[in-house]
């Protein structure tokens, strides 16, 4: 977050108190362009942090056990292989359930 702070930018948040926020904006500078004026400009990009953690109905534990096996179709691309893309999601939940009991 220093480097965000250090580099020139407009920052905007939403506070939750003085310490803890529910997102957070900075506006940089990503280079030019000519608009259709010939004119150059900044091209601006906005970084956006948002707490999504906390705006879950449950812990992600749970969230994560009670979900199908074909819910997951990002992690099968990394994992083609069935056996190894089940031994992975029964790991998951073995490490929910093993969250939930603490």
């Amino acid at each position: 977050m220093l480097i965000l702070a250090n580099t020139p930018g407009e920052i905007t948040c939403i506070p939750r108190n003085d310490e803890n926020y529910i997102s957070l904006s900075k506006k940089i500078t990503a280079g030019t362009y000519i608009n259709k004026h010939g004119e150059e400009k900044d091209r601006k990009v906005e970084i956006r942090f948002l707490d999504s953690y906390r705006s879950m109905d449950d812990s992600l534990s749970n969230l994560v056990s009670n979900q199908p096996p074909e819910s997951f179709e990002i992690l099968k691309r990394f994992f083609p292989d069935y056996e190894k893309f089940k031994l992975l999601l029964n790991n998951l939940y073995d490490a929910s359930k093993t969250s939930q009991s603490l």
